[in-house]
């Protein structure tokens, strides 16, 4: 039987990177990805949703290591140390160098619409 990634069937670009980390606080995620050659953070989720959102030129989630989701305050900010307060999770931002060319050419022409570049 031929079966496609469940992964690649849906593409959701968010509003913004707190939207992000609000929307994978609330699914129970810890980490969320940075691929900085395109600006992008996303996740992915086992149902086949590939989340994302573009950053500006000089977003401080650029150089931020983790996000710190306030859960009572519903605040999000970036920060370069997770947080040991009760009230706050932290979510790991894990910077990827590269893409797989298989995979690249998904991301980037579906997500950017940007052609695949090598490395």
């Amino acid at each position: 039987m031929d079966r496609k990634p469940l992964w690649a069937r849906f593409y959701i670009k968010l509003e913004s990177p707190e939207e992000l980390f609000r929307l994978a606080r609330a699914a129970g995620w810890t980490l969320i990805f940075l691929y900085p050659k395109r600006r992008t953070l996303f996740m992915t989720d086992r149902a086949g949703y590939f989340y994302y959102v573009r950053l500006s030129d000089g977003s401080p989630w650029m150089s931020a290591r983790f996000a710190v989701v306030n859960e009572f305050k519903g605040e999000v900010r970036p920060s370069d140390v997770p947080s040991t307060e009760a009230d706050e999770v932290s979510i790991a931002i894990i910077r990827l160098a590269g893409i797989s060319p298989a995979k690249r050419k998904t991301i980037e022409q579906k997500v950017t619409g940007a052609e695949a570049d090598p490395d």
